[in-house]
This record gives structure tokens, sequence and C-alpha cells, in this order.
């Protein structure tokens, strides 16, 4: 196991629970043929309560440059595409927050929110190909799954190459994190419309 890296590290240590978040029902929802603007806005809406507070612990966790990445921002484009939608300041801005369990905000748990936001653009683009074909073109731009944007293409190649040269006493908090970032995920969005 010492020739493991911390990518694979974290993708082994997440399989379960990562399966489980793709299980749940707002997955499924996504992916429906018949999916309709409502109930695509609502699960954008329940996505943005712990998309935002993941991204705020790696924020936090890099304020002074110690984490060295940060992963590519989805809550402001989950926020567009709400108000693309519809929906107005007031109702964005009036969403229920996930509560994130305590230390992801410090540098190795941080890494592994970081290994969650950015794995998530991977899963994100193949929704936002059933998008298109659901929602139709308006909708199919979507921001939220970066289906379009060239950084999304080369940022997951970024982010597995940070977190394999990350110093190795990182790896067990890194671990933690990721854990702790999914179980977050799973548990708010097994709420979702």
């Amino acid at each position: 196991m010492a020739d493991t890296t911390l990518s694979q590290r974290l993708r082994a240590a997440t399989e379960v629970i990562h399966q489980q978040t793709e299980s749940l029902p707002f997955a499924a929802r996504l992916m429906a043929p018949d999916l309709d603007r409502d109930t695509y806005a609502r699960t954008l809406a329940r996505m943005l309560g712990v998309i935002g507070p993941l991204e705020a612990a790696v924020t936090e966790a890099d304020r002074d440059g110690a984490l060295g990445f940060l992963p590519l921002p989805q809550a402001g484009s989950i926020v567009a595409d709400l108000f693309r939608l519809g929906w107005d300041e007031g109702r964005v801005g009036g969403l229920p927050l996930a509560p994130l369990p305590p230390g992801l905000d410090i540098t190795p748990a941080a890494a592994g929110v970081a290994y969650l936001l950015d794995g998530s653009l991977l899963g994100g683009r193949v929704v936002a190909r059933r998008l298109r074909d659901s929602l139709g073109p308006e909708v199919a731009g979507s921001l939220s799954f970066h289906a379009d944007d060239p950084a999304a293409s080369q940022q997951w190649q970024l982010c597995r190459a940070w977190l394999d040269g990350l110093p190795a006493d990182w790896a067990d908090g890194a671990e933690a994190g990721a854990l702790s970032a999914f179980t977050a995920l799973r548990d708010w969005m097994a709420g979702a419309p």
C-alpha cells in the first residue's frame, strides 16, 4: 500500500459513502428524463446549502496560503443558476445551510474537502449532459455543473496532482476530512426535494 497515492487512498476510503450519496433520490431525479425546472431549482438550492459551507471551510483553511490550493468555486455558480431559474435574492439568501462537523477548516482535513468538491465536477459534467436532454438549451448551459467551463476539465487533474504532492503526514487528516465532508453531503442531500 506504500505506492498508493493520496488521491487513490481518498477514493478507496470514500467509495462506499460516495455510492450511498449517488443512490439518494435527488440523484435519480436529476438524471430523470422528465425532470422539471422547479425540481431542478429546489435540488440546486439544497446543494447550495452544503456546497457553500464546504467551500467556506476550505477557504478558511487557506486564509494564509497554508493549503496552497483551492477547488473550483461552485456556490456562486449555483446562485447564478437559481437567479436564471427565477429565484430572487431574498429566496436564495434565506436558504438553510448544512451543519458541518468541526475541523473541516483546518489544513489536512480541508484537503479532503477539496477532494470532494473538485471530484464532484466529474459527476456534474454527466448531470449537465442529462440536463440538456431533459430541460432544454436554456438550462443546458447550467453554470452549477461547469459543463462548458474549460477550467473544469483540467481542475480534477490539478487537484489530484496537488493531493498526491502533499506531505505524507497529511494523509490521515485528509481522509478524515473527505469522509466527514461526504457524510455531511449525503446527510444533507437525503433531505432534498
